[in-house]
């Protein structure tokens, strides 16, 4: 029988696996860079990105997104394997996770409840593209 997800969770992944994955990653030795594993991302943000420092918010975002080698992260239409063939977490998985964390962590509560239904750092980015860009909002089509 296929697990399902019980109230709450989004996906059959296992969270706590998906963690271990992700910290073994920052020594495993393959193409993608090592995923930061105690770097404290709030600490670059001490105010939370809403609809008035968004600009400033993406700004800095972007440049920790290249430093961390994970840019690409949010510009990849597609959604990333979950698994690979030995069946553990696959590591552009856990990079897409990593970063859509980033970005909720770095929101208010106001701009997180916009976040929920993003699976996805390019759906997050791109909604928050939408919604928080003034330049956009001015735009009348």
């Amino acid at each position: 029988m296929a697990n399902t997800p019980k109230s709450g969770e989004s996906s059959n992944i296992d969270m706590t696996k998906l963690i271990f994955e992700m910290s073994k990653l920052a020594s495993a030795s393959f193409s993608f860079p090592s995923l930061p594993t105690s770097f404290n991302i709030s600490s670059l943000f001490p105010i939370p990105t809403d609809r008035t420092n968004y600009l400033s918010w993406k700004s800095q975002f972007e440049f920790v997104l290249e430093m961390h080698g994970l840019a690409e992260v949010i510009k990849k239409t597609t959604d990333p394997p979950k698994v690979q063939e030995d069946g553990s977490v696959h590591p552009e998985l856990a990079r897409d996770k990593l970063v859509v964390s980033w970005i909720k962590a770095t929101s208010s509560y106001s701009i997180k409840t916009l976040l929920i239904p993003c699976t996805t750092a390019y759906q997050a980015w791109n909604l928050l593209g939408k919604r928080l860009s003034p330049f956009i909002s001015r735009v009348r089509v």
